[in-house]
């Protein structure tokens, strides 16, 4: 009965250490799992980077935000390239114009909030003016579906004293580009007719094209493959 008894006492005594380091190893599990859905919270909540619909905005505007300090602002099919900085105190200053005139400019304080469900962007100008943003995913645009592929026409071609450049991708999109503003297209084209379809409107228009070497003949003037 006495050895019985000192065994299970012995036992017992191995078993609190074991349950001691489980213990330790859970509550450590635990704080580093809080550390790290704090510091992924902190990240989200000060991360400008994406694509953020404006709300309440009836014609799609959105501001794209790339890491490298580029700026998109996007409206319908229509699109315009501009800068932006992160500064302090949560300050952000843009840099968007179209022929010199200022189309997005100036400081602007900023807040991000984000719960796990929904990220939203908060901007306030120098007057003291509110937008209010939701987190965006951009879809690709699509072509048409009688989109039929001329592969010689995919790419990008640039007129070098207009500046104006073309891209044809091989989905049935065009983007048409000068400078700064690009506007997208659908298209579809055969051998010598390229027709292009707003994506707002019925509108068409179609330009006669011919192809020579690397030189894109279209309506009469020349752009050549980049």
């Amino acid at each position: 009965m006495y050895k019985e008894s000192h065994s299970l006492e012995g036992d017992n005594k191995k078993e609190q250490p074991r349950n001691k380091k489980w213990w330790i190893i859970s509550i450590v599990s635990a704080v580093v799992v809080i550390l790290a859905i704090v510091m992924i919270t902190f990240f989200l909540n000060n991360n400008v980077v994406g694509s953020w619909s404006r709300v309440g905005s009836e014609d799609s505007y959105v501001l794209t935000l790339n890491n490298n300090g580029t700026i998109t602002v996007s409206r319908g099919s229509m699109s315009l390239d501009g800068t932006y900085s992160l500064k302090e105190n949560n300050t952000i200053n843009f840099d968007v114009k179209i022929n010199d005139k200022n189309i997005m400019s100036g400081d602007y304080t900023y807040k991000v909030n984000f719960n796990f469900v929904e990220k939203k962007l908060e901007l306030t100008d120098e007057n003291g003016n509110k937008e209010e943003y939701m987190a965006y995913k951009k879809d690709k645009p699509k072509g048409t579906e009688d989109f039929s592929l001329v592969q010689q026409l995919v790419g990008k071609w640039k007129n070098e004293e207009t500046g104006v450049e073309y891209e044809f991708n091989d989905k049935g999109v065009a983007k048409i580009r000068k400078d700064n503003m690009a506007i997208d297209f659908n298209y579809k084209a055969d051998d010598n007719k390229i027709t292009f379809m707003s994506r707002e409107t019925e509108e068409q228009t179609e330009l006669n094209y011919k192809m020579e070497d690397k030189v894109l003949k279209l309506g009469g003037v020349d752009y050549i493959k980049q």
